[in-house]
């Protein structure tokens, strides 16, 4: 579960709204392409956690634990809403809606592991 997590806040790293001669339109497409891998992430999570139930039960757990926090803390809708706001313009809004995002999810992962010592 924490590779998950750590997986997650990687593919949610801030990206550099202002570097090079990007257009808003472009990051906005990086945006969205994010959203896609967080999506494809999901449902590989699931995948695997439903083939290996049967000989690790435990760790098909873990597994479906972290995607269905992945997807009860809607990453991707909120991914959608920084794209969106970055189309529109809002480049420190989106931003700091990333910020939130990768912040939140780093937490969790440090607070678990922490919990595990």
């Amino acid at each position: 579960m924490r590779v998950a997590l750590l997986l997650l806040a990687a593919a949610l790293l801030p990206l550099p709204l202002f570097a090079g001669e990007e257009s808003a339109e472009d990051v906005a497409a990086k945006q969205r392409e994010l959203g896609k891998r967080i999506e494809k992430l999901e449902q590989t999570m699931e995948r695997i956690a439903a083939l290996i139930a049967k000989q690790n039960p435990e760790q098909a757990a873990k597994l479906r634990a972290a995607w269905q926090r992945s997807r009860s803390d809607q990453n991707t809708r909120v991914i959608q809403e920084i794209e969106n706001l970055l189309r529109q313009g809002y480049f420190t809004e989106a931003l700091e809606k990333q910020k939130k995002s990768v912040f939140a999810v780093l937490r969790r992962a440090v607070v678990k592991e922490l919990r595990s010592y």
